[in-house]
């Protein structure tokens, strides 16, 4: 089963811990906003509050706060923080639809269950012992800071650059961010509307009656962040993650295509970005019809499913060969139409990217299915959740252009040993049909749990202890499956098959003690160290200088051609760069590029020009906008 990424649902904004800290100065006197017409109104009345600033004594997170009634170093306050405090993976504004999904369901959905976490530990922790006092209204207030945080800092990420340079889209999918969050905006004004008006703790009602009317301020009508607000969350959430940019041009680290906001239209689906990530990333499934169908109608193409991160089967590549065989000459019953085999698929994909440059990076499944644009495509899949919860799965989806809800299921479940083809042949003699809509996948252990089959005791510390020396550069979802014969000697299959050389040398670096035959299969996220300054605006391409595109994905070529402008003819002082588009043909291939300097020489500007129209992107005739700079690292 594919899924577009999955949208957030809490809150993603600026790394905390380098937000600017507030002074009682700075604090925002006491007002309330009509959200149905947005003038000022005069605040509750009752109990009354004077209308000087809080006074703070200590931070949090950079967060100015009244001094605490809870000990500063107990279990709530310590979880408060550890919420605040959590670092929030950086990607850079201006990536792909790609890279922004991989993201999301990587890094940033990790780092959103850990917030979430500590989150709901803190205000329980809070609220032990929540009687009428000091310290319920310090917890109300510590409650509503914790959601009003996470909703920024969830409005703060990064959106795929395919819909930030289109208007509808973009309207579409900011106001489906606005739509998810304001759940957790209500409840943030809930618990500031509820310390505000506690009798105790004078401090602290100051401190949410504040930050209430700092919320109130930026809120429509409906109660949630008005869209022409997101520019700034988006822009806080970079400097705080990453600090102040080098000298140079501001357009060098703007978000590349801001624009002017428009009116969210949140009733469509879209299915990208961080949306659905705070609901736990669960795909629907339609009903059943009435009646299960006996055939698949149409053509079907099959494809294989390789081995990875979702539910990894023991199964090495000699089973999953003579097994593929196997689901091939039952699908030829089932299906009405003509039947295309995995092999035969395969040719007709590898002769169809042969035909266009762009299409070389294209995903595996996309590229059968475009290949074979007139016909379905079955999935295989070879699947086990848990060690005794395995099944044999082709999921039918429809032709590219026709695009809808998934046509059949084929599906078998094992019964026997999964270490054994028998098993697994039996299940697929056994599979059943389903109607259109259903799409069971299901998901198994979490990161660093294996799931053993047949007699396990190995804790894999050879294994974790060498991942503990390799340094990523960026994060990596690693699957591997050992499967262990009784002389204790592992052949082993990994996700992605080719791996850096310090993970390849990891995985081999496990050994196991002789008996039974047995297998584990072992998923495991890597991250990078957190992003330097130097990093983050723009990454280190070649010696000490640093390139930043937005709008185009990665090119290794391409940085390299951009660190040759930037020595030739870039500036010793600062960063350079260009603005404009490029025009792209049917095929992929650059075919001009219209751009204006930000700073540098004519001659810079002409060598950017020349490195971007070398490019490949998407295959079809379009424009891009970019943005283009380079600097190199100040000497000291």
């Amino acid at each position: 089963m594919r899924v577009l990424l999955v949208f957030c649902l809490v809150g993603c904004h600026s790394s905390a811990s380098d937000a600017p800290t507030v002074s009682s100065a700075d604090a925002v006197a006491p007002v309330t906003v009509d959200p149905s017409t947005g003038a000022e109104e005069a605040p509750p009345t009752e109990p009354s509050l004077p209308s000087r600033a809080p006074q703070t004594e200590w931070a949090v997170a950079g967060i100015a706060l009244p001094a605490p009634v809870r000990p500063a170093d107990g279990p709530a306050w310590s979880r408060a923080r550890d919420a605040l405090e959590l670092s929030l993976p950086y990607l850079p504004p201006g990536v792909s639809m790609g890279r922004v999904n991989e993201w999301a369901q990587g890094p940033f959905r990790a780092w959103v269950e850990v917030r979430m976490r500590f989150t709901q530990q803190a205000i329980a922790a809070f609220a032990e012992g929540d009687a009428p006092g000091p310290s319920n209204t310090e917890g109300r207030a510590v409650a509503g800071l914790l959601m009003d945080d996470f909703v920024a800092r969830f409005l703060g990420a990064p959106i795929p650059s395919e819909i930030e340079r289109d208007p509808e889209l973009r309207g579409i999918y900011e106001g489906a961010l606005l739509e998810q969050s304001a759940p957790l905006v209500r409840q943030a004004l809930e618990y500031y509307e509820g310390c505000e008006r506690s009798e105790p703790a004078l401090e602290w009602r100051l401190f949410c009656r504040d930050r209430r009317a700092q919320l109130a301020r930026v809120l429509d009508g409906e109660q949630q962040i008005r869209v022409d607000e997101l520019p700034r969350l988006r822009e806080e959430a970079r400097l705080a993650t990453v600090g102040h940019p080098p000298p140079g041009p501001t357009e060098c680290w703007d978000a590349p295509f801001a624009g002017r906001p428009v009116n969210p239209r949140p009733s469509q689906p879209i299915q990208v970005g961080v949306l659905g990530t705070l609901s736990g990333a669960m795909t629907g499934a339609s009903p059943p019809p009435a009646t299960d169908p006996t055939t698949i109608p149409g053509d079907v193409v099959l494809y294989v499913s390789p081995f990875d991160f979702f539910d990894p089967a023991p199964l090495d590549a000699a089973q999953r060969r003579r097994l593929v065989g196997a689901v091939e000459r039952k699908l030829r019953a089932l299906v009405d139409g003509r039947f295309t085999p995995a092999r035969t698929a395969e040719r007709t994909t590898a002769r169809w990217r042969r035909e266009m440059p762009c299409r070389a990076g294209i995903d595996a499944f996309e590229a059968v299915r475009q290949a074979h644009a007139e016909a379905q495509v079955g999935e295989l899949e070879f699947a086990c959740s848990s060690a005794d919860l395995c099944e044999v799965r082709v999921s039918v989806h429809p032709p590219p252009a026709r695009g809808g809800e998934i046509v059949a299921t084929v599906s078998g479940e094992v019964g026997g040993d999964p270490l054994t083809t028998r098993a697994w042949t039996e299940a697929i003699e056994a599979v059943e049909l389903f109607g259109s809509g259903i799409d069971v996948r299901h998901r198994g252990g979490g990161y660093g749990d294996p799931t053993a089959f047949g007699p396990w005791n190995t804790e894999m510390a050879e294994l974790k202890a060498a991942l503990q020396t390799c340094a990523v550069d960026e994060s990596i979802e690693l699957a591997v499956l050992y499967r262990i014969d009784a002389r204790g000697r592992a052949r082993i299959t990994t996700s992605p098959a080719e791996l850096p050389t310090c993970l390849s040398e990891a995985v081999r670096a496990q050994s196991f003690e002789p008996g039974e035959e047995r297998a584990v299969t072992y998923v495991i996220r890597l991250e990078p160290e957190p992003v330097p300054r130097e990093q983050a605006y723009g990454a280190r391409v070649q010696g000490d200088v640093h390139a930043r595109v937005s709008g185009l994905d990665p090119d290794p070529a391409l940085n390299a051609a951009l660190a040759q402008c930037q020595l030739d003819h870039g500036s010793a002082e600062g960063a350079v760069g260009v603005h404009g588009t490029v025009r792209f043909a049917a095929d992929g291939t650059g075919e001009s590029a219209a751009l204006q300097s930000l700073a540098g020489s004519p001659e810079y500007a002409e060598c950017v020009r020349r490195a971007l129209v070398a490019v490949v992107d998407s295959c079809d005739a379009h424009e891009v906008p970019v943005v283009v700079c380079t600097y190199r690292e100040p000497t000291d």
